[in-house]
């Protein structure tokens, strides 16, 4: 798992359509403001949901939530399930960047 910054994070969004955002928070936080594509994932479903989202083993993906807890937990599980381009923001706090509402 490496840590990625708003900054870094925005230039991969642009230069990379493949790239898989999760964002690992509370469906109400979601709905409140996320990254623009991200998908709403809870930690739980993370090891039943991701081949439906994320078919390559190196698709990139990078996880985002509240605090950056579950974020970097969820980032371990996807590396230990075989994913090689795991990135953790940490917390949505990081993101500098506009968000959209659902």
């Amino acid at each position: 798992m490496k840590n990625i910054s708003a900054t870094e994070l925005q230039n991969k969004i642009k230069e990379n359509d493949d790239l898989v955002i999760l964002d690992i928070r509370e469906k109400e936080d979601y709905e409140s403001g996320h990254i623009e594509n991200a998908i709403l994932l809870a930690q739980n479903e993370v090891v039943h949901e991701i081949e439906n989202i994320a078919f390559e083993k190196d698709t990139p993906i990078c996880v985002y939530c509240y605090s950056g807890n579950r974020s970097s937990r969820v980032a371990m599980i996807l590396e230990y399930l075989g994913y090689s381009e795991v990135y953790n923001l940490g917390g949505i706090d990081k993101w500098t960047f506009e968000l959209v509402s659902k």
